[in-house]
């Protein structure tokens, strides 16, 4: 019978399990520890990842992580620690996506004319939501990780792979996009 190691007691309620604990747990396949990292990560992921691809594509590159994490879980090692890790291998496979995607759309353009099709906007949360869409990309998973998903400069700079002063001067940039974009600062 396999025994799979479980996670030690915290000495105090309060105190959480190190990344170190999480990591030697998931690599020897400790099925409670996975479902708590999945539960744990997998809607901010999928939030994520939805700022570069469309929200069905996000699911699937979250799932995706995880399973390439799974099948090589004994010599899996997250040095930014686990949830910088995460974040990063899916804006990794988002890129890579949105890749496949632009050759495909440059292959079908040269097919001929797709159609475009547009929606109106009904409310004020979808005007600042399209004003988001807008913004540059660098710019914008800069505020969704900082804003959205919570993260810190120096885990967000370990995501995207930039120094902390660039994730500060491309947060600078969006603020100021975005106030220009709203009338609230002129060029």
């Amino acid at each position: 019978m396999l025994m799979l190691p479980t996670l030690p007691t915290p000495r105090r309620s309060e105190e959480a399990f190190s990344d170190r604990d999480l990591v030697a747990c998931m690599r020897a396949g400790d099925p409670l520890v996975w479902e708590s990292v999945f539960i744990q990560h997998y809607a901010q992921l999928v939030q994520f990842a939805s700022s570069y691809v469309a929200r069905p594509i996000a699911e699937d590159l979250a799932q995706d992580v995880f399973l390439a994490i799974w099948q090589n879980r004994e010599r899996w090692n997250p040095e930014g620690g686990i949830r910088a890790y995460l974040f990063a291998a899916v804006r990794n496979r988002a890129l890579k996506s949105l890749e496949r995607s632009a050759v495909a759309r440059k292959t079908a353009r040269k097919s001929g004319p797709s159609a475009v099709s547009s929606t109106s906007i009904e409310d004020v949360e979808k005007i600042v939501r399209a004003q988001f869409d807008d913004m540059p990309e660098r710019n914008r998973v800069v505020f969704l990780l900082r804003w959205t998903i919570g993260m810190k400069d120096p885990e967000i700079a370990f995501v995207l792979g930039k120094t902390i002063d660039g994730v500060e001067k491309d947060e600078a940039r969006g603020l100021r996009w975005l106030a220009r974009r709203l009338g609230i600062l002129r060029k």
